[in-house]
């Protein structure tokens, strides 16, 4: 390495790593093992001790550091995220299971000189990639690991290794930034690709409430919203309304309400609906052993009563008015994870399935979060959380599920345990084998979205991919330039894709949708997918009025715009069809008129701001920033749009 002989040093430390874990063909280690599984051949991470685990660290930062110099930013972050999983998993070194937000902090400098280095690296690769949200998030964390290290570990080269000058350039970002996004061009097409956001203009007339907290399903492509909140000091909503998304000129439609009140329910906030296709039925799910469900035929709510199976740590039902919690549906049975219940607002890690056929509900894996049941650490499952993000993979028979967060505030201020002063956001990624009913962590590989909670999410079976949006941090700061204004949180309006892999050995690939513009940041939004045309969009959410500066809104405001978005790619159904709604992108159009968060981009010089917009025959399709822009590029803006009258 030090000659600058980097193919034959990377060689070199591969060969030396097969001396501690079996090596995949494509040069990427065994993915992580449980360590309470079963013993499998070959070593695993969790069964190297402290010093073993710290020379494979070095040698992952290594061979990273030559695909570095040999300009291959795939491989070079390959092995950092490898570095990464080497880290995270310190934990399993004690052999006793703690919680991901309790960190280990050892007295030995070299481990802190390793992880600053892997992560400061990988903050560079994310940077040239535009993954912005990524890059201060690996920034943050080297910085705060240089100022935790404890009194042993002299922390001055820690510092040294951080820039702060570049972090502090960094928190003024937002995700995507607007002066970024029209400049982003397609680096690497195993990390990235092209897309378009555009804004469905409804009838004001005919359009929704603005709303967070709702629930979420298409059906015979509508798509179909229930209950919500405007804010967190109402209104509530407990309506059931849909839009055509073939026809959104016809805008939203009432259907009829949910017939169970407030007082057995409480809001209607926080719950889940999902579509039993065989059965036409969109179930809602509250926390309660009896059921609702919307018939999506007759148009009327119906019920079921279920019943919970016993088992030793939990002999009765779980649950009262559980939020903020995952449900799917696979076959005939109803899965769910986490959120948030009356003994445990910090969240829970209980995973339940309910069959449809017997009504039965059973237990699968993880605590509840009360007194009597208390949340444990396990190896095995993912963490407590609310607002997990989780899909199924119909053709894999997996349940995924990542992020979150463990509201830790919520539970100091209700005197439960494992409260703090902040949250603790969760990075992780895992799949729920549904056939072999085992949880398997996975690996975030290429160019994934950083930590976050409420994320919005959507498995397309056209493209047999899953999109996801936005979202917030909880932890990872930002600066306000507009302001001057520091916020101790992120949202995000950036866009990623997932694709899933058959092999065994791989976690699937993680790509960054890079788009000229984008719908304005916010979290607990809605993404969708029509079945029938495989056509993507995004309803609602909300944003902290502060982040985004609202005159009308206070504390949060809350939003009910519809958006589109087009990928440039190409799926196929089960049938092998082209759905046809993803090439094509006119990315030239889009850099001069897209929307870019609460912002528009002026069509002349590109600059975004609270810009007007034009007055003419073309209904407002450009916006300037001054009259001078307008001047100069009203020419070009007449014959692209053939807008006429000048104003």
């Amino acid at each position: 390495m030090k000659a600058k002989k980097y193919i034959e040093a990377i060689a070199k430390y591969k060969e030396v790593l097969t001396e501690f874990t079996p090596l995949h063909p494509n040069g990427v280690t065994l993915p992580l093992l449980n360590p309470s599984s079963e013993k499998q051949p070959g070593w695993r991470y969790n069964d190297l001790n402290y010093w073993q685990r710290m020379f494979v660290i070095d040698c992952c930062n290594n061979i990273a550091l030559c695909y570095l110099r040999l300009k291959d930013d795939v491989e070079a972050l390959r092995w950092f995220l490898e570095s990464d999983v080497l880290f995270v998993t310190c934990s399993s070194m004690d052999k006793k299971p703690i919680f991901d937000w309790t960190g280990i902090n050892p007295n030995v400098g070299e481990w802190y000189i390793q992880r600053i280095t892997a992560l400061s690296n990988m903050c560079d690769i994310f940077l040239r990639l535009g993954n912005t949200s990524q890059a201060v998030s690996c920034k943050w964390a080297s910085h705060t690991l240089s100022v935790s290290a404890p009194p042993m570990v002299d922390s001055r080269p820690l510092r040294a290794m951080v820039d702060q000058d570049k972090m502090r350039s960094l928190t003024k970002l937002k995700h995507p930034d607007a002066a970024l996004s029209p400049k982003l061009k397609i680096q690497n097409a195993d990390m990235q690709v092209m897309g378009s956001w555009q804004k469905i203009v409804v009838p004001k007339s005919k359009n929704i409430l603005p709303r967070m907290g709702f629930c979420k399903f298409v059906w015979k492509s509508r798509l179909y919203i229930f209950g919500g909140e405007k804010s967190l000091d109402g209104p509530h909503f407990r309506d059931l309304q849909y839009i055509d998304l073939e026809n959104t000129d016809g805008g939203w439609k009432t259907l009829p309400r949910y017939m169970v009140f407030e007082p057995l329910t409480g809001k209607a906030t926080g719950w889940k609906m999902r579509v039993h296709e065989g059965q036409k039925r969109a179930y809602l799910f509250n926390g309660r052993t009896d059921i609702e469900y919307f018939d999506l035929e007759t148009e009327k709510w119906g019920s079921i009563e279920t019943a919970w199976t016993p088992v030793a740590n939990i002999p009765s039902w779980p649950y009262h008015q559980l939020l903020d919690f995952s449900m799917e549906i696979l076959d005939d049975k109803i899965y769910v994870f986490g959120g948030s219940h009356s003994k445990s607002q910090l969240g829970c890690n209980l995973f339940v399935v309910l069959d449809l056929q017997t009504l039965k509900w059973r237990y699968l894996s993880g605590s509840v979060g009360s007194k009597e049941h208390p949340l444990m650490p396990d190896w095995t499952c993912p963490g407590p959380r609310r607002h997990p993000t989780t899909w199924v993979d119909p053709k894999l028979r997996k349940i995924f599920l990542m992020f979150g967060e463990a509201d830790r505030v919520a539970a100091q201020l209700n005197n439960e345990p494992h409260g703090a002063m902040t949250c603790y956001g969760f990075g992780d990624f895992w799949s729920w084998d549904v056939k072999e009913e085992k949880w398997t962590m996975l690996r975030m590989e290429g160019n994934p979205p950083c930590a976050r909670s409420e994320v919005a999410y959507n498995y397309n079976r056209k493209l047999g991919k899953t999109v996801i949006f936005g979202g917030y941090s909880p932890t990872i700061p930002c600066v306000s330039p507009e302001v001057d204004e520091h916020f101790s949180y992120s949202y995000y309006a950036d866009t990623y894709v997932y694709t899933s892999s058959p092999d065994p050995q791989s976690s699937g690939t993680w790509k960054q949708v890079l788009t000229r513009g984008f719908p304005t940041y916010r979290a607990q939004a809605a993404l969708v997918s029509d079945p029938a045309t495989g056509k993507i969009f995004l309803f609602g959410g909300y944003t902290n009025a502060q982040f985004v500066r609202d005159k009308k809104h206070v504390i949060a405001r809350s939003f009910g715009d519809l958006w589109w978005l087009r990928l440039d790619v190409a799926g196929t159904d089960a049938e092998g069809d082209d759905p046809g709604y993803f090439r094509g992108v006119d990315l030239d159009e889009d850099a001069r008129t897209a929307k870019v968060g609460p912002w528009q981009r002026c069509f002349n010089c590109g600059s975004a701001g609270p810009w007007k917009k034009c007055g003419g025959t073309c209904g407002g399709k450009a916006f300037f920033c001054d009259a001078s822009c307008l001047k100069e590029g009203w020419r070009e803006h007449k014959n692209r749009h053939k807008c006429q009258n000048k104003k």
